[in-house]
């Protein structure tokens, strides 16, 4: 098949033009992995595909760079539909306005009222589903509605504008032990990327042992493996940040205190900027804690909050559907690498800490139902769960745990990992979790 010239435009444009999401007044672009260039090369025409990889493969740029291949098409906005399962996510993509975006619960809750549907749906012409290993089918059938929206304004197969449903997802990344409503692999169009970017090769070590490690018992009820099918991932760069994985085991009472000083330690020792900074706990009131505690410490003057509570994220939605959003994709992605070390020593902590679900983040400020939601925040706390599919440069996992009755350990411990870019931290109070979270040297 001949390749067009109007074709060979869009991946130029794509190789070069993919910009650093960060609103400062540099201009300075990224390449696409190899993987990321072989798989909208390769199937830029292939209407349903399933993209798999591991964290941090950039299964979410390779989503957006599609949503913008349409749009340089011709496909307006709201002929776009992108649906993630976590708020944050799908705020950091809103910010870029590329398409509509929603996430799966605000989807199925808009599928009980045909008006809602028909109105908010009728022009879309292409989907793209994200992260779709969190998903759950217990508020319906997601798949085949997103299939049918999919398909409802492609009038002609051969139509480039339309009828694509791109389905990204992560086997190793399914901390849930629920159904996540994805029909079975055998017959879909699948592609693998392997080539991970995110981390240093420090965290990419360490991360391996969770990678590699089988699924707590049986396959889960999706038929999902408990690791990846083989071992051909691999780390694209070579870069070192000189910052070792620190694990560190303290008392339930010291805990807070402790959070509070390498917080301090990263912004007076470090000289790290607290935007670079994200604080995951492992439930949204352990973060409303963490969150309440550091008001009233010393960090509280140059610390803003803002709570991600069901009225916020329905804000977040609301505003973050036109332009002015511009500002959010800051506060996910600014990069500040240093190569000093936290000390792990248990001495002369006061303070308090904990950890939650907090949106501190989205763009310029919005108030609506009694929040406030501003681009200044600089740190963020949130949780593992809520935070999937994002990253930071330092990533800060206040004591994990899951309930392992509905949960995958080794997942959620991957998933906390592979958030951080180049330097993470563990605070723990379990001796058990300890002996698992050890690094050998």
């Amino acid at each position: 098949m001949r390749i067009d010239d109007s074709f060979e435009r869009e991946f130029i444009q794509c190789i070069t033009l993919h910009s650093s999401p960060d609103n400062d007044e540099t201009d300075h672009y990224f390449l696409l992995t190899c993987d990321q260039l072989e798989l909208l090369w390769t199937h830029h025409l292939t209407k349903e595909l399933w993209v798999h990889g591991p964290p941090g493969s950039g299964k979410t740029i390779a989503a957006m760079e599609m949503m913008r291949i349409l749009r340089r098409r011709g496909c307006k906005k709201e002929e776009v539909l992108y649906v993630a399962e976590n708020l944050l996510l799908c705020a950091y993509v809103r910010s870029f306005d590329l398409g509509i975006v929603v996430n799966r619960r605000e989807l199925m809750e808009d599928s009980t009222d045909s008006t809602i549907l028909s109105q908010k749906y009728r022009s879309v012409k292409n989907v793209i589903v994200d992260e779709a290993q969190n998903f759950k089918d217990r508020d319906g059938n997601w798949y085949s509605l997103l299939e049918k929206i999919s398909h409802q304004n492609c009038k002609e197969p051969l139509d480039v504008n339309s009828g694509y449903f791109w389905v990204f997802l992560d086997y190793a990344q399914k901390v849930h032990k629920f159904k996540a409503g994805l029909p079975d692999i055998i017959g879909k169009n699948n592609f693998m990327l392997r080539e991970i970017s995110r981390n240093s090769q420090e965290i990419y070590n360490y991360a391996r042992k969770f990678m590699d490690a089988p699924s707590e018992g049986s396959p889960d009820s999706d038929g999902f493996p408990g690791c990846f099918p083989d071992s051909t991932y691999h780390l694209g760069h070579d870069y070192s940040s000189g910052n070792e994985v620190n694990v560190v085991k303290c008392n339930k009472a010291s805990l807070e205190a402790l959070l509070e000083q390498i917080l301090k330690q990263c912004v007076e020792q470090e000289g790290r900027d607290l935007q670079d900074v994200a604080v995951l706990a492992s439930k949204k009131g352990e973060a409303k804690t963490i969150q309440q505690n550091l008001k009233g410490s010393s960090l509280e003057a140059e610390i803003q909050f803002c709570h991600a509570n069901n009225n916020t994220a329905s804000s977040l939605n609301d505003a973050s559907q036109n332009a002015d959003d511009q500002s959010a994709s800051s506060v996910f992605s600014d990069v500040s690498l240093d190569k000093s070390a936290i000390s792990e020593s248990d001495e002369q902590l006061k303070g308090a800490i904990p950890t939650e679900d907090i949106n501190c983040s989205m763009a310029a400020s919005t108030e609506k139902s009694g929040s406030t939601v501003s681009s200044n925040s600089p740190l963020l706390i949130s949780t593992v769960k809520e935070f999937s599919g994002l990253d930071k440069p330092v990533i800060i996992g206040v004591d994990p745990y899951t309930n392992q009755s509905h949960a995958d350990l080794d997942k959620f411990l991957l998933n906390l990992v592979t958030r951080a870019k180049d330097r993470l931290i563990i605070l723990t109070t379990s001796d058990e979790l300890m002996k698992k979270l050890s690094i050998k040297r």
